[in-house]
């Protein structure tokens, strides 16, 4: 018993040991080593933390995607950009094959924040999409509403998910139709004002009859022709706009190869 407890001792320490020689040689690992959720710059309280590493362990395994929180204080003097694919990465973040995920760093030292995407999520969330989500995530991290930037972070990666499962990635020229809401009932009424209005005014011209002949409303004698001649008033002139060159391309997700060599997208900003 006791040289079985020592052997277990040994195998935990050999394989731990490992982990971190894997991690400072950048070896990207085989297996996630952290949750899903890392607030090490301790926005949240334990109620707040425990939800929302639900609601993210939720989608990841629904969507088949890892869907990642990460809160520091510091990035040890690296770019937002790279902290945040070099943690995705050396964590081993990344479902499936393709290593799908997406990830959004919240650095309050210097009050960046920065969403990274690989594998299946750089063509899901576009840079369009991105910059959409980013401004609103920024909306509420500037007045201090962490929990509600991460939960509607987490909102807005499954929205986003949906979206282009029925109609593509949602970007610049593949947007949500306008959805147009009729109250029958204001139309109704109005019809029905309208319709009043127009009797009562009618109404008061009972005293007008039409006339057959446009020479029945001309009084006798009442029209002289003086003189006659010809101004130029005003000309139509129609254009075609040219397709500009820079319009085109403004969609898509732009990519960019982390340390570890891995693909990924992204966009980042300050709060």
């Amino acid at each position: 018993m006791k040289k079985t407890f020592i052997s277990l001792i040994l195998i935990c320490l050999f394989v731990m040991t490992s982990s971190v020689s894997a991690l400072a040689d950048g070896v990207i690992p085989d297996e996630r080593l952290v949750e899903r959720l890392t607030d090490d710059a301790d926005l949240l309280d334990e109620d707040e933390e425990a939800v929302l590493l639900d609601t993210l362990d939720s989608l990841s395994d629904t969507y088949q995607m890892d869907i990642v929180v990460v809160t520091v204080n510091t990035i040890d003097g690296k770019s937002p950009r790279d902290f945040a694919d070099d943690f995705f990465d050396y964590n081993g973040f990344g479902y499936g094959d393709t290593e799908d995920g997406i990830l959004l760093l919240v650095n309050m030292g210097e009050r960046d924040w920065y969403i990274s995407t690989s594998g299946r999520a750089q063509t899901t969330f576009s840079d369009y999409g991105l910059d959409h989500m980013g401004e609103e995530v920024v909306y509420w991290l500037g007045d201090g509403y962490y929990y509600d930037a991460f939960e509607r972070f987490a909102e807005l990666c499954e929205e986003l998910i949906l979206f282009e499962a029925e109609n593509g990635p949602y970007d610049v020229d593949n947007l949500p139709k306008p959805v147009f809401k009729i109250d029958f009932f204001s139309v109704l009424i109005g019809f029905i004002i309208a319709l009043i209005i127009s009797l009562v005014m009618r109404s008061k011209h009972k005293t007008v009859r039409f006339k057959s002949q446009a020479g029945d409303y001309i009084r006798k004698d009442s029209f002289a022709l003086t003189q006659s001649a010809d101004h130029f008033l005003y000309r139509n002139v129609s254009r075609t706009r040219r397709a500009s060159e820079t319009s085109s391309g403004s969609g898509g997700s732009s990519t960019h190869r982390s340390s570890s060599g891995r693909s990924h997208g992204g966009r980042g900003g300050k709060f």
